[in-house]
């Protein structure tokens, strides 16, 4: 299954794919609106259209979740949890560009330990190399925007995961109840 063809999301993620980010399930989304002819590229996990041109960026559930043995019912209640929880490699960009001295796009993917030294190190670096710390700052804002889009990358794939645990703790608790 190199190029299948897919009518919708439903689809896509019944063979067991999912957008990487929000940002890639709205590209997905909007593809499928437009009415345009999609494809599943399982070799590159991404969705392309006639011209085998980039859609959108997807993620395999086998990679994440080797036994995926999952119902629908159950692979719709994960689906469910992961949209709710998305994070935006965007809104991450954003928050790390204009307050990446701060560590505020740290929090805002949950790695709150990292933010608080962030935070911690920048108050310590004003108090005392004032305006010498300024273009450290500026080099470590950048550095920091890539690094936080990594981060909404492992959060967004944490929550799957914690999805499923769900879902794999529950049958372990129906199995005991018989």
């Amino acid at each position: 299954m190199i190029n299948q063809r897919v009518q919708d999301m439903q689809e896509v993620r019944a063979y067991g794919y999912f957008p990487s980010d929000s940002t890639e399930d709205k590209r997905a989304r909007k593809a499928f609106d437009k009415g345009k002819t999609v494809y599943l590229n399982a070799e590159d996990s991404r969705l392309v259209d006639e011209q085998d041109k980039y859609i959108a960026h997807l993620y395999s559930s086998s990679k994440v979740n080797p036994a995926s043995n999952m119902t629908a019912q159950e692979e719709s209640y994960v689906d469910m949890a992961v949209q709710n929880n998305l994070k935006s490699k965007g809104t991450a960009f954003i928050l790390s560009l204009l307050f990446g001295a701060l560590g505020i796009a740290h929090f805002y993917t949950g790695n709150v330990i990292y933010g608080v030294v962030i935070l911690i190190g920048s108050i310590i670096g004003v108090l005392f190399l004032g305006a010498f710390f300024i273009p450290i700052c500026i080099v470590l804002t950048i550095v920091d925007c890539f690094v936080s889009m990594g981060e909404v990358t492992t959060y967004n794939r944490k929550q799957r995961l914690i999805a499923i645990q769900q879902i794999q703790l529950q049958r372990i608790m129906n199995n005991k109840a018989e």
